[in-house]
């Protein structure tokens, strides 16, 4: 009776404790470093803790969103063409403009990260994170910058808090491979280095990463002499759905959406019936990046009868 009493005062006290006990109590910028730490070895419950404890986008007005947006528009190009100078007074301009802008606000730090003023971008991609404490984009530039400064360790921890939040783990993988071979700095090539490294071990905060495998070069198409086989058809539509439907998914944040991509994956027959309908649901002709994405979509949907971009 004693050893029950004892493991009910477990169970009911104890390990609910030991729950709350991962969860983490901070504020700003002092959310940081905890992130950092909890990302290897992974204590999940403690890194979203510390992140939903950063987010503070209160903090941040909202300004004239349309003239923020063409100021990044004009930085963009000239930091394209290597103009990194005038590209950081336009963003900063913009960021003045619109403080609650998270992509220009990242882009701010980009910027300066590109300049070679390393602890500018840490500062500028810190307070981003405020906007967003789970965005890839500003936790990977943030690491490059720690890495340039020669925080190896801390650099490291940065880029796997990147790729964790990554909802694109195969094209991050390819990422940091291909900047571990043609990065020009250093300091940040052996941080990508390293992270292959971890990747590659699945010592990272994922139990399902794949190692990095260099990329194969792509077969050459064969001649197509017939339809294919009704099962391999049944698969392709499967694929194109899925990947067509999660990818709105990821633009609107839709989670009823993504049941039904996954009920209509698993029923080959409403494949083209389901592309039709996010053509219905969505004016792509308002949403820049969700076009670009159905623009790239648009031969393997062709090739199952549905024009995405009609």
């Amino acid at each position: 009776m004693l050893s029950k009493l004892k493991l009910l005062v477990l169970v009911c006290f104890f390990i609910p404790s030991l729950v709350l006990a991962q969860s983490v109590s901070c504020k700003s910028g002092a959310c940081i470093p905890i992130m950092l730490q909890s990302i290897s070895p992974l204590n999940e419950v403690k890194l979203n803790s510390a992140a939903d404890n950063l987010l503070n986008k209160d903090a941040f007005p909202k300004g004239d969103r349309k003239a923020a947006r063409k100021l990044n528009e004009d930085a963009l190009k000239q930091l394209n063409a290597g103009n990194v100078q005038p590209a950081i007074a336009l963003l900063k301009q913009a960021v003045e403009t619109d403080p609650s802008d998270v992509e220009i606000s990242s882009n701010y730090g980009f910027a300066l990260l590109k300049s070679g003023n390393y602890a500018a971008a840490q500062n500028s991609l810190s307070k981003t994170l405020e906007l967003n404490p789970r965005r890839t984009s500003t936790w990977l530039p943030l690491a490059e910058a720690y890495a340039g400064s020669g925080q190896a360790q801390i650099a490291k921890q940065a880029g796997l808090i990147a790729f964790f939040y990554s909802t694109d783990k195969d094209k991050a993988q390819a990422y940091y491979l291909k900047q571990s071979q043609e990065q020009s700095i250093a300091p940040i090539k052996a941080m990508y280095a390293s992270l292959v490294g971890d990747i590659g071990n699945q010592q990272v905060g994922t139990s399902t990463a794949p190692a990095i495998q260099a990329p194969k070069a792509a077969p050459a198409p064969a001649p197509v002499t017939q339809a294919p086989s009704q099962p391999s058809q049944q698969r392709f539509n499967n694929q194109t759905t899925a990947l067509c439907g999660l990818g709105i998914m990821v633009f609107k944040k839709d989670n009823n959406f993504a049941s039904k991509v996954i009920a209509t994956a698993q029923n080959p027959d409403a494949s083209k019936e389901m592309m039709i309908n996010m053509v219905d649901l969505f004016d792509l002709n308002t949403q820049t990046g969700l076009k670009k994405l159905m623009m790239q979509a648009q031969p393997a949907c062709k090739a199952v009868g549905v024009d995405l971009l009609q």
